[in-house]
């Protein structure tokens, strides 16, 4: 019935939401010990180096934590997206601090054709994080990663572009 998905949605929400603050306390807390490692283990390289990793792999459980919840929030009744003029270069910008920050080693090519476009700056940035993520993972290594923005009639693209195989069709979201 109706009624029951509605209830079985609202329950997932719900679960989403308790797993989601159930986790954000461990994590900080591994990754304060791990911190407190790092202090302990001065001068050993290698172990500082294993710290280092686990760091951040905290960072990127706890990026996801805050995703879910972001998503959670999103999918509740009453969410509106907070959106406003933003120019491009601006978060041309944002995503380019991410981008050099998140891949240090990685090479970015940027061109975003100067607009001023109503939208959530920071959903928009996230959104174009996503698909660099993938751009990265996926993409072969050593290569530019093109990372562009055009105005299309009454639309603003944004794309990601790297070098490697192409996905199949059939797993295409258009």
């Amino acid at each position: 019935s109706i009624e029951g998905l509605k209830n079985d949605i609202e329950h997932r929400k719900r679960l989403v939401r308790d797993i989601s603050h159930e986790l954000k306390t461990p994590i900080t807390t591994v990754k304060g010990y791990l911190e407190n490692i790092q202090v302990m283990i001065q001068g050993d390289e290698k172990l500082q180096r294993y710290c280092r990793i686990a760091t951040e792999e905290c960072d990127e459980i706890n990026a996801l934590v805050e995703e879910m919840l972001e998503m959670s929030r999103m999918e509740g009744d009453g969410y509106i997206c907070d959106m406003e003029i933003n120019s491009t270069e601006q978060i041309a910008e944002i995503v380019k601090n991410k981008a050099d920050a998140e891949y240090s080693s990685q090479i970015f090519k940027m061109d975003f054709e100067p607009a001023e476009i109503m939208c959530n700056s920071v959903l928009i940035s996230r959104a174009i994080m996503n698909y660099v993520k993938n751009a990265v993972k996926y993409g072969e290594k050593n290569t530019v990663i093109e990372i562009t923005g055009a105005v299309q009639g009454e639309k603003y693209i944004f794309r990601v572009t790297n070098s490697g195989a192409e996905i199949p069709a059939e797993e295409r979201d258009s």
